[in-house]
């Protein structure tokens, strides 16, 4: 892999550990908080609408299962 493949790969990883937390209510949320920890140049690959419906349904998941 190369090295922006990499950093895709982490970004992807990141954004559902981020989901999963409960602490996200949506994907913008999730993608604020991954352009907070400096990857904004990757937000784009994660605005597939399957990436986005994911995302978001995990933010659902999480936070109904933290409540």
């Amino acid at each position: 892999m190369t090295e922006a493949e990499d950093r895709l790969a982490y970004v992807g990883k990141r954004a559902y550990e981020l989901a999963g937390t409960g602490e996200h209510e949506d994907f913008a949320s999730v993608e604020q908080a991954l352009i907070d920890e400096g990857y904004a140049e990757s937000i784009a690959w994660l605005e597939r609408p399957g990436v986005m419906a994911a995302l978001a349904e995990i933010c659902e998941i999480s936070r109904a299962g933290a409540g």
